[in-house]
């Protein structure tokens, strides 16, 4: 089961999504994602204006 939720909220959207989960490093992802960019009309806009990480903690199996 993967521990980490990385949520993202795309420029314009009213609600952030859940764009993946991770096992380790979120912040390493988490930093990829701020830096995309998409191109309209030979502008580069950002895709993301929001994005944090939800940490889910330690499961069941791994407490025991």
């Amino acid at each position: 089961m993967m521990r980490y939720s990385i949520m993202g909220r795309e420029c314009g959207a009213d609600h952030a999504v859940e764009v993946c989960r991770v096992g380790t490093n979120p912040e390493q992802v988490a930093a990829a994602l701020k830096g995309k960019v998409r191109v309209i009309r030979q502008r580069q806009l950002k895709q993301y204006d929001l994005v944090y990480v939800v940490d889910h903690g330690a499961t069941e199996e791994m407490a025991s």
